[in-house]
Formats: C-alpha cells, sequence, structure tokens
C-alpha cells in the first residue's frame, strides 16, 4: 500500500489541513514526521472546527490510529492539552494516538532560549513563534538534548537536563530564566501517565508498513521556510 505525504509547497497557509482530512477519511494511519506545535491545521467538520497543533488532525476519523514520529519536537504540556480540548467532540482520542519513544522532547528551558535568541539578533531576529522549535531541533542535531526514551530513566534525564542547562546558563548568564528545579518535577508527575502512548516508533511503522496499512504522512512544514 502506497504512503501519501502532504507536505506544503510555498510559504505555508496552503490548506494542508483540509487535505490530510480529507485522505484521512479512507486512511488507517496519520502520521506527523516533523515539526512542533508551532504548527497549525484548522479543520471544519459538521459545523464544529478543530484546531490542531502537535496532534496529527488523523484523530477526526474515529476509525484511524494516529502516531507522533521521531522527527517531532514534543512539547508534553502541550500534548496533554490538546488531548483534552480534543477529547469533548472526539471519539477514544486517548486510544488512537502512540508517540515514538526517539522524539525530541522540548522542555520549558527551549523556550527561554528561544526568546534570548531571538532578542540577541535584535533587528535581523527570525521571527520565530518563540515556543523552543529551533532551539529543541539544535540541541537535537548536536546529540545533547533529550529523547523521550530518557524521561523513562529518571537519573539520566537528570543529568542530561542539568548539563544542558548549565551550557545555557553559560552563554545568557542572569538573563536566562528558568527553574530547572520545576521542570524536573513537572517531569515527575508526566513520566507515569506519558507512558501508556509512548512505543518503539521504528518497530511501529515497520509493522505499520508490513500490515498493508494505508498511511498519511502529514507535514508541518513548507518548502520556502525550510532552513535546508
Amino acid at each position: 500500500m502506497p504512503i501519501t505525504v502532504i507536505l506544503g509547497a510555498q510559504w505555508g497557509d496552503e490548506g494542508k489541513g483540509k487535505l490530510v482530512d480529507g485522505q484521512c477519511q479512507e486512511a488507517q494511519l496519520c502520521a506527523r514526521a516533523a515539526g512542533g506545535n508551532n504548527a497549525g491545521h484548522l479543520v471544519r467538520v459538521n459545523g464544529v472546527s478543530y484546531s490542531f497543533h502537535l496532534l496529527p488532525s488523523g484523530l477526526i476519523n474515529p476509525r484511524c490510529m494516529n502516531f507522533i514520529g521521531s522527527g517531532v519536537v514534543f512539547h508534553v504540556p502541550s500534548f496533554f492539552s490538546e488531548l483534552k480540548e480534543l477529547e469533548k467532540n472526539l471519539t477514544a482520542v486517548h486510544d488512537r494516538i502512540l508517540v515514538s519513544d526517539r522524539v525530541n522532547v522540548l522542555l520549558d528551558l527551549h523556550i527561554a532560549v528561544d526568546g534570548l535568541e531571538e532578542e540577541e539578533l535584535g533587528d535581523a531576529a527570525i521571527g520565530t513563534t518563540r515556543r523552543g522549535i529551533g532551539p529543541c531541533y539544535q540541541t537535537s542535531r548536536a546529540r545533547t538534548g533529550i529523547k523521550m526514551t530518557d524521561v523513562f530513566h529518571p537519573e539520566v534525564f537528570e543529568q542530561k537536563l542539568r548539563r544542558l542547562a548549565d551550557g545555557f546558563q553559560k552563554r545568557f548568564g542572569e538573563l536566562l530564566e528558568y527553574d530547572i528545579e520545576a521542570e524536573l518535577a513537572r517531569f515527575d508527575e508526566y513520566r507515569q501517565t506519558l507512558s501508556k502512548y509512548v512505543v518503539d516508533g521504528v518497530a511501529f511503522m515497520r509493522s505499520a508498513q508490513e500490515s498493508n496499512m494505508k498511511i498519511v504522512i502529514e507535514g508541518a512544514n513548507v518548502r520556502f521556510s525550510s532552513y535546508d
């Protein structure tokens, strides 16, 4: 079964959400492959509007499984808040979403750094959403970031987080307003709840393809705003 990949070929706002929704009517799996909660797909069905930022919009189809892949930068609070909003009108959303164990975890630290980097650039500022997307990808590429699998090993998670925070503290000094203890405490609360959603991402996608599932890849990215 071929895989349908939907990406923007211009600057964004091409109507990807509507196209994804149409393709997902017959899909068995809808997967997000990249991006974070800075994306925005608005889909209106039977007079009800659904706003998707981090979650795949295939959740509208009650027969469609949904997956957040390894290339996504994953903001945990946004994941839970978006699910809570969608469950008001959609069926079994918590049972139809899985997350790769290899996703890049987007921290409050990344959000704080995003704002500082924009201010540092001054008139040359990129104009980011200041949601930490860029800094999270930076730490991922530098191999200093945190993967979802690290979250389930508390000692490893804390060690990597403190090392990451120390590096940014050296760079920004007192300008960096970040409470590492509060972040650690939040993840202590998230850890158990998150576990039901997290799977081996590579094994899951391989199984889906071998099962000949009809798969839609929902792109959050657009050609002309891609750095590469």
